[in-house]
């Protein structure tokens, strides 16, 4: 089998088995590498000792490569950008609490990695965006239990530095008492790529820029507008992460929360708003027709794999049938008389 479809292979199997039978290819790719005397293998070994380096002890210990998997899982969750001095005093963190945490809490982080990252790899990018509204809300309210703990501190201190309205990750659109953000608008832009089910293509780059100019100019204008934006955005920030999945897609199917703003848009007597308003409902509408595509496209071959599974054991049932024919036995005075065909 070949390097590729080795990977291939790797990357379709479920986290579970990967882990099982990781420690085995990595035990046979430093073996190889030992054994080659070239640059590249001497540079990777010189990777896999920076990365296994360890900064705590434990069963299992915490390696510099998971401490560096993790400062990546706390810039994605909590959506900031960590700098070099920002992950060094993570890593102070992280050191001090491996060495008074449980086994158990230190093999979750074993467990979360490896998951999370295969996950996000399989997740399009509004499944990704929803998947990171759960676990942030998640995580600010646990923080917020005990905002004093240092650690909880800490997160807190990045995620309110990098999200402060004037922030270079959130700058200010419109300066007011409620002052309309670059985050409002990226988070509603999300609330729309959900609700309107464009979980194949989202709002694309263009789309998201209109879409921004129509609330800044609301916003400066429009006091009902800004209300009804406000609105949308409170349900997709508290009320929606609360939601099961079972709740979630009741709420699609019923055609409920569609947005109070996007529907001023559609009543707007700016026609570029509208103009907008009619493509969002046409992207919607063809990325429907294409999801019934592929759904029917798996209905046929599931259906054409049952049909060749009933052949085949039809097949098997008259392989195992008796190759030959009953007739009337005069010793018994029935037809139990076995005659094999020829």
């Amino acid at each position: 089998m070949k390097a590729g479809e080795q990977w291939a292979q790797i990357i379709g199997m479920r986290v579970g088995t990967r882990g099982e039978i990781h420690a085995q290819v990595q035990t046979s790719v430093i073996r190889r590498l030992r054994a080659s005397n070239d640059d590249a293998a001497r540079w990777l070994l010189a990777r896999y000792a920076d990365a296994h380096q360890v900064l705590a002890p434990g069963n299992p210990p915490l390696t510099q490569g998971l401490a560096d998997r993790i400062a990546d899982y706390w810039e994605w969750a909590l959506d900031v950008r960590l700098d070099d001095r920002d992950r060094r005093e993570l890593q102070q963190l992280q050191v001090t609490m491996w060495a008074h945490q449980a086994a158990d809490w230190k093999q979750n982080w074993i467990t979360i990695i490896p998951a999370w990252w295969t996950t996000l790899s399989s997740l399009g990018p509004v499944e990704r965006a929803v998947m990171r509204l759960g676990v942030r809300t998640k995580v600010l309210a646990e923080i917020r239990q005990d905002p004093k703990e240092q650690f909880n501190a800490w997160r807190l201190a990045r995620y309110e530095a990098a999200h402060r309205p004037g922030s270079p990750m959130n700058p200010i659109l419109v300066r007011d008492a409620v002052p309309l953000t670059q985050d409002m608008v990226t988070q509603y832009s999300e609330f729309v790529e959900w609700r309107w089910r464009l979980q194949l293509t989202g709002l694309g780059a263009q789309q998201r820029r209109q879409l921004q100019q129509y609330v800044v100019a609301d916003w400066k204008s429009d006091e009902s507008a800004r209300q009804a934006f406000l609105a949308d955005l409170k349900w997709w920030l508290d009320v929606f992460p609360t939601l099961a999945e079972a709740q979630r897609q009741a709420v699609s199917y019923t055609n409920d929360h569609m947005g109070a703003y996007l529907e001023r848009l559609h009543q707007s007597r700016n026609a570029d708003a509208r103009t907008w308003y009619f493509a969002l409902q046409s992207l919607a509408l063809e990325t429907l027709k294409y999801r019934a595509t592929l759904q029917n496209m798996y209905i046929q071959t599931w259906r054409a794999m049952i049909e060749s599974n009933r052949a085949t054991m039809t097949q098997i049932a008259r392989n195992l049938a008796p190759s030959g024919r009953y007739d009337y036995d005069p010793r018994t005075g029935g037809y139990d008389r076995y005659v094999p065909y020829f």
